[in-house]
């Protein structure tokens, strides 16, 4: 018993937590109900309360994804006996249980696995390809192997969970949204933050439900979000009447964040106290003596001490109130667009827009031996004649050919023409890795870190240069300062005259040569000895790069500071500097071109 008064604190505080683990376990399925019941609990080793608190809270909890690391889509465990006294009657019991739990697993021993496949079953007939988020591993992989059985062969079922790294997890992904038919995922929270799923699904399922009413949100947005091209996503909260688990969660949090977000218009977090009324909740139901089935149809606010469900109503009702109120002042009063416009114009510049990404896309896939064929809104890659090594980085594609466009929506398995596509990116990480890998074939590697270019787009012999600077930027906190890395690449270029000094071009001058092109054929010797020479004078250089550095310091700490100001807050207490040296990562020498047309 979690009450046992022969127990001291911290062992009464373990089987408090493992209990309401086994609890969320029995509501989620056999599969994982049989698995705590199982293993040993991860909190049989600890030596205190706050100890257990601080490692089962969060898990039990759900926390915000931002605060929740890999692997926390697993199970506490239900086995509190410690390895140097090992309680083998409560072990027995465990493992009867376990077994109970086995008898279970299918849909004809699990009501909430059976409705389930009515319902994946019904959405798949009305068009839709749906995603089923569990809590569990145990789960999902259940819930698939199932799904497998129950579809046979006319609609491919894959799971993910904290079991793969986050890069087979996003492969896995890819891999069926380019499936052409029908297909269904099934999922930990694992991806329900950080990959976009709109491309290959129009349905979400919330299997089990989540502690954390965000997490609801967090999933859906994965898929109901910009670049969808269903009209309709069909999200299903989806939970048993007979419950009574299930039943705490929807009326205690679920139902009143979107009572409080219908209210005020604003969705947020549950606040920290309401960690706090759950355990009040649980302890209600698992510390009192009797019989625990007939405490659970109580009505759950009476369970709560006085006051208490009022007060957390009040706290949420107040931090929306306060969002709100913050959200406003920053969209209405405070925000001063002269102060940040430059800010804001310089950062779209350094990120390029879409004409650049299709431009780089065209540029390097071409180079790479790409067939393209233009169409009205892009163009099309005929994938047969790219180098393997390319073929292994970019994403799994079905067809020969990938479809390239130019704007939203994209059909599952085209690829869109911006810098955050996975197509795009996974170029790009490419390109760049090939550059830095002599070992390649020319034919492998589209770009170089270092080359000499005859071009009528120069007067005189002039050089440009990808350098990249470190900044350490050290932020103010309301307890202690932050520090954070921030690497910055600028385009530098500078001619020389008959003496030998250097003249630095200006920025817009520098990034012209960008778009310079070769208008004639160079000598190897020629290129070699300019080549050199723009090399040998890299050292004379790194006294005016450093001082450029410098200037990119003080103009970040200058851009924080409009910022802030425009936002009507704090301004002081930022400082940044350059990490020396700066790196060169790419000389390019213009040649002019001084022959006829």
């Amino acid at each position: 018993m979690v009450g046992d008064p022969k127990l001291n604190s911290v062992h009464q505080r373990v089987r408090w937590w493992s209990a309401i683990a086994l609890l969320r376990s029995l509501a989620s399925s056999p599969a994982a109900a049989e698995q705590t019941l199982l293993n040993r609990s991860e909190l049989a080793a600890v030596d205190s309360t706050e100890e257990a608190d601080a490692l089962a809270g969060p898990r039990v909890f759900d926390v915000d994804l931002d605060d929740v690391a890999d692997g926390e889509d697993t199970g506490l465990g239900a086995d509190t006996s410690s390895s140097e006294a090992p309680d083998d009657s409560a072990r027995r019991r465990l493992r009867q249980f376990a077994q109970e739990a086995a008898t279970l697993r299918g849909p004809e021993g699990d009501a909430k696995l059976k409705h389930a496949i009515t319902m994946v079953k019904a959405l798949l007939k009305d068009g839709y390809n749906p995603i089923l988020f569990c809590r569990y591993i145990p789960t999902a992989e259940y819930v698939a192997e199932h799904l497998r059985t129950a579809l046979k062969n006319t609609v491919r079922v894959e799971s993910v969970t904290g079991t793969l790294p986050p890069e087979e997890r996003e492969d896995r992904v890819n891999d069926l949204m380019a499936h052409e038919g029908p297909h269904v995922l099934v999922a930990t929270d694992c991806l329900s933050e950080g990959v976009n799923l709109q491309s290959g699904f129009t349905a979400v399922i919330h299997y089990d439900l989540a502690w954390n009413p965000t997490r609801h949100e967090q999933r859906e947005g994965r898929v109901d979000r910009f670049g969808q091209t269903s009209p309709i996503v069909r999200a299903i909260t989806y939970y048993g009447a007979d419950n009574r688990i299930d039943g705490v969660v929807l009326d205690v949090l679920i139902r009143r964040h979107e009572a409080i977000k219908k209210t005020t218009g604003v969705s947020v977090a549950v606040p920290v106290d309401s960690a706090t009324v759950m355990r009040a909740v649980w302890e209600s139901l698992l510390l009192r003596s009797g019989d625990y089935g007939d405490q659970l149809t109580f009505d759950i606010e009476a369970m709560l001490p006085a006051g208490t469900a009022n007060a957390v109503g009040i706290e949420w009702r107040d931090a929306a109130e306060r969002e709100k109120a913050s959200r406003s002042r920053f969209r209405q009063a405070a925000l001063r667009p002269e102060q940040v416009g430059a800010v804001l114009a310089d950062v779209r510049r350094s990120l390029g827009g879409p004409a650049d990404a299709e431009r780089f896309t065209r540029d390097a896939l071409s180079l790479l031996g790409g067939q393209l064929t233009p169409t009205d809104d892009g163009f099309t890659l005929t994938t047969s004649t790219l180098p393997l090594p390319v073929l292994d980085q970019l994403p799994p594609h079905k067809a020969s050919t990938v479809r390239f466009r130019r704007s939203l929506p994209a059909p599952a398995g085209d690829a869109l023409l911006n810098r955050t596509d996975h197509t795009v990116e996974a170029l790009a990480r490419y390109t760049l890795d090939a550059a830095l890998d002599p070992q390649l074939p020319i034919q492998a590697r589209p770009a170089r870190r270092a080359a000499v270019i005859r071009t009528r787009d120069v007067d005189t012999v002039t050089t440009l240069l990808v350098v990249r600077y470190r900044i350490e930027l050290v932020l103010p906190g309301r307890r202690r300062t932050i520090a954070q890395i921030a690497e910055d690449a600028q385009f530098l270029a500078y001619t020389t005259n008959d003496e030998d000094s250097v003249d630095w071009l200006t920025g817009p001058d520098a990034e012209r040569l960008l778009e310079v092109a070769a208008t004639a054929n160079i000598l190897d010797e020629l290129a070699r000895a300019q080549l050199q020479r723009a090399l040998d004078r890299l050292p004379a250089l790194q006294e005016d790069l450093d001082r450029r550095g410098s200037e990119i310091a003080d103009a970040t700490v200058t851009a924080h500071r409009d910022v802030r100001a425009s936002a009507g807050v704090a301004r002081r207490g930022l400082t940044a500097r350059m990490l020396p040296p700066a790196d060169v990562l790419g000389l390019y020498v213009l040649i002019p071109d001084r022959g006829t047309s």
